[in-house]
């Protein structure tokens, strides 16, 4: 199991984990804007025990900024290797 990658946010520090196939199911959604929503909430936490696999909040969500969302899309796609979104910025 990897480590989780902690990224510095206006909230404090969040870790970024891997995604498990388990996670597929939340993020089967048609609409880009809330699959996105779906993966920071799911592979985003404040805990840093990688055996802890606890989401984001809703109320730590709608606190985060644009520029916590720019920190932390690349940290979620480089966790997970999902080096085609890193190019796609």
């Amino acid at each position: 199991m990897p480590e989780k990658t902690a990224i510095k946010t206006s909230i404090g520090t969040l870790y970024v984990r891997h995604m498990y196939i388990s996670d597929r199911q939340y993020f089967e959604i048609e609409d880009a804007e809330d699959r996105g929503r779906a993966v920071v909430l799911r592979l985003v936490g404040r805990e840093s025990n990688k055996e802890n696999d606890a989401p984001l909040s809703e109320e730590d969500l709608g606190a985060l900024t644009i520029t916590d969302f720019e920190a932390l899309t690349p940290a979620i796609a480089k966790q997970n290797n999902w080096s085609y979104l890193l190019r796609a910025r």
